[in-house]
């Protein structure tokens, strides 16, 4: 950015010079570090689906499609539990509307257990699933889940 301006009667230009070398190398550094983790989670064999803190999909990797026989473009913005669903004791046990808001979360938060995964077909199958929150700003959840059945 340069102005004309007028210094001791004469006219003169005020520039403003900034380097930006490291906010470049920064830039860079962030652009191949979010390159690295998309494609860890893209290539991973395991199903990773990313929730909001309303439990709504922000995203959804290939072996989820593969998994669950749903795109990502179907998937995002759908509540998790179109796909999962606990088991029939456990929903006997958390039976009230405020506890199945947050059932699925709280069992599953940091130990992996075994719940049902509903296909887009409608078929139930059995999924070894955890969550572990994560806070990035908003809070949200990541949920690893991998299929036990070995006819997928």
């Amino acid at each position: 950015m340069s102005k004309v301006i007028h210094y001791k009667g004469e006219p003169a230009i005020l520039g403003i010079v900034a380097d930006l070398t490291e906010f470049k190398r920064a830039q860079s550094a962030i652009r191949e570090s979010q390159s690295r983790l998309s494609c860890i989670i893209t290539s991973a064999m395991e199903s990773i689906i990313t929730l909001d803190e309303h439990r709504r999909i922000q995203s959804f990797n290939p072996a989820s499609e593969q998994m669950f026989r749903c795109s990502e473009a179907e998937a995002i913005g759908q509540s998790i539990d179109r796909f999962i669903a606990l088991p029939n004791s456990d929903k006997n046990h958390y039976n009230s509307d405020t506890h199945e808001l947050h059932s699925i979360v709280s069992i599953l938060e940091g130990s992996m257990r075994t719940i049902n995964g509903i296909r887009t077909n409608g078929e139930v199958f059995p999924v070894e699933a955890s969550i572990a929150k994560v806070n990035v700003g908003m809070k949200n959840f990541t949920q690893l889940s991998s299929a036990i059945s070995l006819n997928d």
